[in-house]
């Protein structure tokens, strides 16, 4: 197929090559000729142009003389009689002559009269500088001596043809006592005339324009210039002195020349259909060739990673049945392993997305060494699937460990010794498994157990996972259901400052409860809800909720009573969460004094950058920041000394260890309270449920208490009663206690 080809863009090729040469020695060999012939003809038009010229200047001639021999020219200038020229040149008479004007000198050369035949057409000093040019072409023919004299002359861009005679009387008895001056502007009244004889295609430039289409000028005889359309002729005119006067533009169509070109085309367009007949076919070929090519590319790309060049999920499902089926005919025992890494984000973030995607390369290649490549998959991101048989089940599984030991050795991330924590779950094949898809899927939940185990681990799939998978998708879509029908709701939990006998404020804790009547605990729905995007929801949900309510025990006389409201990590990293956390108080016109906000130490980990200006922004607005679970997470007091925090939470699993019997835990409750006081923090206690925890709190300077001593979370009318009481209340536990 290839050769055809060739020879077929071969052969179209020559083709362009003939019509080529065929059009070049066409367009030579006739255009020599044909150029020929249009210079002759063009100089036969300029010869006539020309002659049209001197019947115009031979017609002024004529008029010239017929006045200068008459007895009343003659005795006007011997007498001087001024009533001649207005008897005479009158405006019938001008307009049938078609002269621009006229002028009776005596002997003398001096002018006596001046007859504007223009109608001020060329401006109104224009007839001025006209009797100039009367005056020295008279002095110049008195000069000669001549009887007589015609010619051209330039006055101001104006062309014109003059006629000078001496005035005799009739009978040339006595001698000339005078000069008769006439002219008539070669303009576009001449134009027409001489094109309506003649038929020629013609200008009359000026001196001041005195430059041919090729830009240059024309300063005597005649030039001819050739272009595609035209042919250009130029033919200068002088004037009675025998300078440059004007300059006559011949336009020449060369019709000879465009009825050869046209041929010449055509025989060359001829040829080119042709060739462009063998092209397409050539085309057709190299298409179908091509789209099969195509095909095959985009069938490959649609089923393999454009990274790794590893079978994707698509292409995985694809040859799953026909390994079950084989595994199933051989009585092979076969599983698959689904497997990422627990920290491959922080490559990203370390080393930047392509050494990140070498990495990728680098746990592809080394699955490829382990295992057959058609059995070995890219699924998204850092995810893969390997599926693998064996004649017994243990030895499934030691070659399970055999890629996880692959991919725990070191990776060359520029010249550092880079190590991946490997979360790898593994499904045998059920005996009643549906489809492929289900047997992926079991795979991926034990690799979800694995990330639960901590990584670098095998965890093997059971049906209790498949029940709880179940059971966290059924709360998720009952959690949906609840968010659309506003089925959650707030409870709060005061804070008591015993060293003011008061409330110092409540956190808001969101609730939910099913609609048969049972309570779903947070620590069960909140990681459903985190996991699925829908916290953010909940967050804001809770927030306007904890608003409307410090505003409504405000108006009940409960007192300005501030509400804490926890905000998880997506909520925070979220773009725009400052923002709409102000634009929910603005809208609910709740004061920021009315509100804290809550966090947890997890946001710096995930972004400082991004958590510090979200924080930073709230509290230039008015709120306080409280950051809960204190030291259960990654504290760091670069954290601390950096966040616009004023309040400390010390975790309820200090506070329950301060009389377990450890020995660090006092000595640590000790300290935080001490970092607090140093930066300026105060504290709340959380989780208080005895007396003998509230005086070491109390003695050590934490003042503030939450916790079941006081009140366990309240509903928002609960909460209100014990606000509107709370001296009692807080009286009476100090004093049971």
């Amino acid at each position: 197929m290839r050769n055809k080809l060739a020879l077929g863009l071969l052969f179209g090729f020559l083709i362009a090559v003939f019509a080529g040469l065929i059009h070049v020695i066409s367009k030579s060999v006739v255009s020599k000729g044909v150029v020929e012939i249009e210079m002759r003809d063009v100089g036969t038009d300029m010869d006539e142009l020309h002659s049209l010229l001197d019947s115009k200047k031979m017609l002024l001639n004529h008029h010239v003389f017929d006045w200068a021999v008459l007895n009343n020219s003659y005795y006007y200038i011997q007498n001087n009689d001024k009533s001649y020229i207005d008897e005479s040149f009158t405006e019938s008479k001008i307009n049938e002559m078609h002269f621009t004007g006229a002028a009776y000198y005596d002997n003398n050369g001096t002018r006596l009269s001046f007859i504007d035949g223009s109608k001020l057409e060329y401006g109104d000093d224009w007839t001025e500088y006209e009797a100039r040019a009367f005056d020295r072409i008279v002095k110049f023919v008195r000069e000669k001596g001549s009887e007589s004299f015609d010619g051209f002359v330039n006055v101001e861009g104006v062309a014109m043809a003059v006629a000078v005679h001496k005035v005799f009387d009739s009978r040339k008895e006595k001698s000339s006592n005078g000069y008769l001056i006439m002219s008539s502007a070669i303009d576009w009244h001449f134009r027409e005339w001489a094109q309506k004889i003649s038929g020629l295609d013609f200008s009359i430039l000026p001196l001041a324009r005195y430059e041919m289409a090729d830009g240059t000028a024309v300063k005597d005889g005649r030039k001819v210039i050739e272009t595609d359309g035209v042919i250009l002729a130029y033919s200068v005119i002088n004037d009675v002195f025998g300078k440059p006067a004007f300059c006559l533009e011949l336009r020449k169509p060369r019709s000879i020349a465009e009825f050869g070109k046209e041929m010449s085309h055509k025989n060359f367009l001829l040829m080119l259909i042709l060739c462009v007949l063998v092209l397409c076919v050539g085309l057709i070929i190299i298409h179908f060739a091509h789209q099969h090519g195509i095909r095959l590319e985009m069938n490959f790309r649609l089923k393999h990673d454009a990274l790794t060049w590893l079978p994707n999920l698509k292409c995985f499902l694809e040859r799953l049945p026909a390994i079950m089926k084989e595994a199933s005919r051989n009585g092979d025992c076969l599983a698959v392993v689904y497997l990422n890494t627990k920290n491959f984000k922080s490559v990203n973030d370390s080393y930047g997305y392509s050494q990140g995607d070498e990495v990728l390369k680098e746990i592809a290649s080394r699955l490829r060494t382990l295992e057959a490549p058609e059995r070995v998959a890219r699924s998204s991101a850092d995810r893969f699937l390997v599926a693998i048989s064996d004649a017994r089940q243990d030895a499934v599984k030691k070659r399970a460990q055999k890629i996880l030991e692959a991919l725990q050795k070191p990776f060359n991330v520029k010249g550092n010794a880079l190590f991946l924590s490997i979360c790898m779950g593994l499904a045998f094949l059920p005996e009643e498994c549906e489809n492929e898809t289900d047997f992926v899927h079991y795979a991926e939940l034990a690799m979800h157990n694995a990330h639960k185990n901590g990584g670098n681990s095998i965890s093997f799939f059971d049906e209790l996972m498949k029940t709880e998978a179940f059971e966290k998708k059924q709360i998720e879509i009952d959690l949906r259901n609840a968010i659309e029908q506003r089925a959650l709701t707030v409870y709060y939990q005061p804070k008591v400052d015993i060293a003011e006998n008061d409330v110092a404020g409540c956190e808001a804790l969101v609730r939910w409860q099913t609609e048969n009547g049972q309570w779903v605990p947070p620590p069960v729905f909140i990681p459903v809800a985190e996991e699925a995007g829908l916290v953010t929801q909940i967050d804001m949900f809770v927030l306007r909720t904890a608003c409307r309510q410090a505003l409504q025990w405000q108006k009940d006389g409960s007192g300005a009573v501030p509400v804490s409201v926890n905000m998880s990590v997506r909520s925070i990293l979220s773009d725009g969460f400052a923002d709409a956390v102000l634009r929910i108080l603005e809208e609910e016109g709740a004061p920021s004094s009315l509100i804290d906000i809550e966090i947890t130490e997890s946001c710096f980990m995930s972004d400082m950058e991004t958590a510090f200006k979200a924080i930073s922004r709230l509290h230039e607005a008015g709120l306080h920041v409280e950051l809960d679970d204190f030291g259960t997470g990654y504290s760091s007091l670069q954290y601390l000394s950096a966040m616009p925090i004023s309040i400390l939470k010390i975790d309820k699993q200090f506070v329950d260890d301060i009389f377990s019997g450890k020995e660090a835990a006092q000595p640590l409750v000790k300290s935080i309270i001490s970092l607090a006081v140093s930066l300026g923090m105060h504290t709340v206690s959380e989780g208080v449920e005895d007396r003998k925890q509230l005086d070491f709190l109390a003695s050590n300077g934490a003042h503030i208490i939450q916790g079941y001593l006081f009140s366990k979370p309240l509903s928002a009318s609960d909460c209100g009663e014990f606000l509107r009481n709370r001296k009692v209340r807080i009286e009476a536990v100090m004093k049971a206690a």
